[in-house]
């Protein structure tokens, strides 16, 4: 990978964490971090899938056993998502933002 490609693809996965942060900003999101990187078929597109942790709490106990198991854990978790970038190579903007799991996403890599 040339050094010219190199600096705009680090562009393009800070752009993705930018609007990612942007979409999400009533959520607290951490430990954002890349999870695949690829190139599109066409070779126009970088397809990049980042996830990060949001900071949930528990809802609260339905009955004792619950309760009892609340008392034990702590009151918060973190729940993983993820979401995949679209960012064309010759704009550097994001095209679009879609699930792993999408029909759209399968679309692109296949």
């Amino acid at each position: 990978m040339e050094e010219r490609e190199l600096d705009d693809l680090k562009k393009a996965i800070n752009k993705t964490e930018r609007y990612s942060k942007t979409v999400n900003r009533d959520e607290k999101m951490l430990n954002f971090s890349v999870e695949e990187l690829r190139e599109s078929k066409s070779g126009d597109f970088w397809i990049i899938t980042v996830g990060w942790d949001i900071l949930k709490k528990k809802q609260p106990p339905k009955n004792a056993m619950q309760l009892a198991l609340q008392q034990i854990e702590s009151n918060v978790f973190y729940d993983r998502t993820s979401k995949v970038f679209v960012i064309s190579k010759k704009t550097g903007e994001v095209e679009k933002m879609v699930n792993e799991d999408s029909e759209e996403f399968y679309e692109l890599i296949s």
